[in-house]
């Protein structure tokens, strides 16, 4: 029997019932709409603005600064070295090219992953501007991880750029 005619056979209180029992015991849900109106379906959803997933990415962060290696990625710890090398390659050359300072707005940067994994690459050798855009809770959030370097913004109006910003879209 293949799946999809498996799938049309199971009647939908079935179906909703072993929806429901496998997001209770893995912590999330799965989609079951349709729904009439976007507020509703918002209502029945959790996100990036869940305070569990901030919370397990916060831990995943202060887990790889305290063993001074690895970083934090969508809150999980990552132990390996899994650099995004095209992207820092370029940061690396343009600031080569450019002969200024590194500066970067990172839309959804979440709490600095590229900028961490950055800094374990580079070290302190290119002189650095790191501006986060993320929301606001995982803004408020991060204060304590701001440094000289590092800043975290809830709108883009709010970072004073210049013609060697590059706008990074994590």
């Amino acid at each position: 029997m293949s799946y999809s005619l498996l799938k049309k056979s199971i009647p939908p209180l079935i179906k909703q019932g072993a929806y429901a029992l496998l997001a209770d015991k893995m912590g999330q849900g799965f989609y079951t709409g349709p729904y009439q109106t976007w507020e509703e379906a918002e209502n029945k959803s959790s996100g990036y603005d869940s305070v569990v997933i901030l919370k397990r990415s916060l831990a995943a962060l202060d887990e790889s600064l305290e063993k001074k290696k690895g970083f934090e990625r969508d809150g999980v710890y990552i132990t390996q070295q899994d650099y995004a090398y095209p992207i820092l390659t370029y940061l690396a050359s343009h600031t080569i090219k450019s002969q200024a300072p590194l500066e970067v707005i990172d839309f959804g940067g979440g709490l600095g992953s590229s900028y961490f994994q950055f800094k374990q690459v580079f070290g302190n050798t290119i002189p650095l501007k790191w501006r986060i855009i993320e929301q606001p809770h995982v803004v408020n959030a991060c204060q304590p991880y701001k440094n000289s370097e590092l800043s975290f913004y809830e709108k883009l109006e709010d970072i004073d750029s210049t013609e060697n910003s590059i706008l990074l879209l994590s």
